[in-house]
């Protein structure tokens, strides 16, 4: 897919990004930064409303201060 959608759903806001899987294969693809609330519901959430295949093998949450 080239427009793969990731959505990040915290208390503050809702963002879709969409990542280019044929440009970006086999790597870390930066989603953003977002403020995830301690005790609230957060969410990342992929799915294949896209125009190819859609495959993601792991997510990586870094903290920064």
């Amino acid at each position: 897919a080239t427009d793969a959608p990731f959505t990040v759903k915290t208390p503050l806001e809702t963002k879709t990004v969409r990542v280019d899987f044929k440009k970006n294969y086999g790597q870390w693809n930066f989603i953003g930064e977002f403020k995830f609330a301690a005790g609230m519901q957060n969410s990342l959430i992929l799915t294949n409303e896209a125009n190819g295949n859609v495959i993601a093998d792991a997510v990586l949450f870094v903290p920064v201060n």
